[in-house]
């Protein structure tokens, strides 16, 4: 949703933020409501007098504090007919008294905020500065004051006057490596009008500079309390609030896009890509394989958000007649290629960017191991990688291989949903489990090394699958990793099952399930339409479109490590779509092999 007015969205209660919050999409407009209600009665009015202070003018309106001489005549006669009820309202702070009026100064009223961009304050507490920016905008208008603001670090030492979508996105945008020096302060102290209020908004640190400089200190910092939710601190003098951060979602796009305005820029790339070919994300979302023209593989680096750089893809041409079958890593740098000619294997270690060879291990049949032949246009498979030299992969439908010392075994299973997820300790797939009484039913399961007899499978914790009748005909895994989506059998019915909680779905007819993320808390299927033009997230209450395309989708995965969707269309558009920033982070234009 992008920002039209949400003042409808807003209790009465906060309205006075109403205008600042109005060029905010919904979410991110509520998740700053929340923190300027509580930071409005730290920073106070603007140009209001101290108690004691100023000329006293009569009375103007009712407080809940006061001294007892100023309070109502309604509550003493309260005192003399109910006298436990007015006990009750002092000890609730539910009296009302007289609020002292002050002469206010004729001059005009002047503000400045300047904001700490540096290092000290990125992340989490530029959340806290822009609900600030918020606040005291809105306190300074209420007040009809001249208003402005700037950013410590900033050369050129530009003051705004307002807060709309383009000056918000230059504060976002403002960052620094450098904290502020003494000659900031300095420069900016010569070009705030000399009656204007000054404020500063960042560290504690900057105390001694703020009151050199006669400004007051809004000091933000993070609260690292081990298993305490993600909080920031927020000081004015000698008071004290604490403020919990939105959702990691909402608030890693309150920090990169509030506006949702950001979109990946388009390039070309020339290399063609199988149009048979299955798309697969890495184990941690930030690599999406395919097979490429010529046996070869294709690694796409997936960026963290629209703004984020791509660059080109890398294509690795293995040797010989080989055909890459499964590929994973084993850490950030570390990545593999299992490579299958006739039956023997070889996992070759890839460069970072995946282009080139730095090493290979080659792996033999054991005697009695038969090993499936390599299908033309088979999907390409995630590699579990234990540690360098030991590997797991599903092989077809039914067999599972181990890759340790040189030899390769495997062993048949009764795998189902033909899905598999790499886990840093092992593959993990469904399997049917036989119990003593002959009942068989799906588990998920894990394959990892424990000796040297063979891989021990073991059912995983994670993921609970008992009461399923039958067979599972398709299944996904999603992230978190506690959360799958599987089908029966020839059956439009899904089930979602996060932990303990089940979600059924009916699925249209001619529709297909690529996956199961969770966006927002909530999880959804994946479906590509029957006309495979339209990609919507899909649970029992709702169905979202979040990609429309003119060419038909040939293929579409959804990662399971991140709430991203991979897609490439007949007209050679290759794109990863984001539900955190509910847009691309990638888009290619790409040749289709034939």
């Amino acid at each position: 949703m992008a920002g039209g007015p949400i003042v409808t969205s807003l209790p009465r209660s906060l309205a006075p933020w109403a205008k600042q919050l109005a060029i905010f999409p919904e979410p991110i407009a509520l998740a700053l409501r929340d923190l300027a209600s509580r930071l409005t009665g730290l920073l106070g009015t603007l140009g209001a007098p101290a108690a004691g202070e100023g000329s006293f003018d009569g009375f103007d309106g009712l407080t809940r504090r006061g001294s007892y001489e100023r309070l109502l005549l309604t509550e003493w006669f309260l005192q003399e007919e109910l006298p436990e009820e007015f006990i009750r309202r002092a000890i609730s702070g539910e009296h009302a008294f007289l609020k002292r009026a002050y002469r206010q100064p004729s001059e005009t009223l002047r503000s400045c905020v300047l904001f700490d961009a540096g290092p000290e304050q990125l992340g989490a507490p530029r959340i806290a500065h822009l609900a600030a920016l918020v606040v005291l905008a809105q306190r300074a208008e209420w007040r009809k004051a001249e208003w402005t603001w700037g950013i410590l670090q900033d050369g050129a030492r530009k003051l705004h006057t307002a807060v709309h979508a383009a000056s918000v996105a230059e504060f976002l945008r403002a960052r620094s490596t450098h904290p502020a020096a003494q000659h900031d302060f300095k420069a900016w102290r010569s070009l705030v009008h000399p009656a204007s209020e000054l404020w500063f908004v960042g560290g504690d640190r900057l105390d001694a500079e703020a009151e050199r400089c006669k400004a007051s200190l809004l000091a933000v910092s993070e609260v690292l309390e081990p298993g305490a939710p993600p909080s920031l601190r927020v000081r004015v003098r000698a008071r004290t609030v604490t403020l919990e951060l939105p959702p990691a979602p909402v608030a890693t796009r309150l920090l990169r896009d509030p506006f949702e305005v950001a979109v990946a820029p388009r390039t070309s790339a020339k290399v063609a890509l199988d149009p048979r070919s299955n798309l697969l994300f890495s184990v941690d979302a930030r690599l999406l394989y395919a097979r490429g023209a010529g046996r070869s593989l294709l690694t796409f680096h997936v960026p963290k958000s629209p703004h984020g750089p791509s660059g080109p893809p890398a294509t690795f041409v293995p040797p010989g007649d080989g055909v890459v079958v499964a590929v994973g890593q084993w850490t950030a740098k570390r990545r593999f290629a299992a490579v299958q000619s006739d039956v023997a294997i070889t996992v070759h270690h890839l460069s970072k960017r995946g282009g080139e060879s730095l090493s290979s291990g080659h792996y033999e049949p054991v005697r009695g191991c038969t090993s499936a032949p390599v299908r033309e246009g088979q999907p390409l498979q995630p590699l579990g990688v234990l540690a360098p030299d030991q590997y797991f992969f599903l092989q077809g439908d039914d067999t599972l291989v181990e890759l340790q010392d040189g030899r390769l075994r495997s062993w048949p299973t009764r795998a189902q949903g033909r899905r598999s997820r790499a886990l840093k300790g092992g593959l993990a797939y469904v399997d049917e489990v036989e119990y003593p009484v002959g009942v068989t039913t799906p588990r998920v399961m894990v394959a990892k090394y424990e000796d040297d007899s063979g891989p021990v499978v073991s059912a995983s914790n994670l993921i609970d699958l008992s009461g399923i009748d039958g067979k599972v005909g398709v299944l996904f895994f999603g992230a978190p990793h506690d959360l799958v989506a599987y089908a029966e059998p020839e059956s439009s019915r899904w089930t979602i099952r996060k932990k303990k909680t089940t979600v059924s779905v009916s699925v249209g007819q001619g529709h297909e399930v690529v996956g199961v993320v969770e966006v927002q808390g909530r999880p959804r299927l994946v479906v590509l339409d029957g006309a495979r033009t339209r990609i919507s997230l899909m649970d029992h209450e709702s169905n979202e479109i979040v990609v429309t395309t003119t060419s038909p989708i040939l293929g579409a995965a959804a990662s399971d490590a991140s709430s991203d969707i991979a897609y490439f269309t007949r007209d050679g558009q290759l794109c990863v779509h984001s539900c955190t920033y509910g847009t691309a982070v990638l888009r290619l234009t790409l040749e289709m092999a034939p």
